[in-house]
């Protein structure tokens, strides 16, 4: 969003910033995660599923601080997710990773080494809550619809 508000759509997070660029929002819903950027991609580097990474937890609720990580098993550890398919979408200032087996979950790491239309390189990884896995149209949120 630009208007310098939180997000708050269901899946949705706040801007991650980097020292160059911004992954200006996000948002998950059951078959993936869109990111929004403020500048031009490289479309091939940001199609291309190899250069995003994912992983989930969750974390046992107790009364101590803190927690280990569990995965979807409740076993110690982290599951990792692979992108299959992602979509640069108009203006190639969005892309929307393909996610295979999103759910709910209590927290999540995306990663990513892209590029900008100019060559600039860069990498960064988001941590969410995809509480909520909302449908939405990708093409109509990256466009701002």
């Amino acid at each position: 969003m630009d208007d310098g508000q939180t997000d708050q759509r269901p899946g949705a997070t706040a801007p991650h910033r980097c020292a160059e660029h911004v992954a200006a929002g996000s948002q998950s819903d059951g078959s993936g995660h869109l990111l929004r950027f403020d500048v031009t991609l490289d479309a091939q580097k940001a199609a291309d599923a190899a250069n995003y990474s994912a992983e989930r937890w969750s974390y046992q609720r107790t009364a101590n601080y803190g927690s280990p990580h569990f995965n979807s098993t409740a076993a110690k550890g982290q599951d990792s997710m692979r992108a299959e398919q992602c979509y640069c979408l108009e203006g190639w200032e969005s892309v929307f990773i393909g996610i295979p087996d999103m759910k709910p979950v209590m927290q999540m790491r995306l990663g990513w080494a892209l590029a900008t239309s100019d060559g600039a390189a860069f990498e960064q990884n988001t941590y969410f809550t995809p509480y909520e896995l909302a449908r939405f149209d990708p093409v109509a949120e990256a466009l701002g619809h």
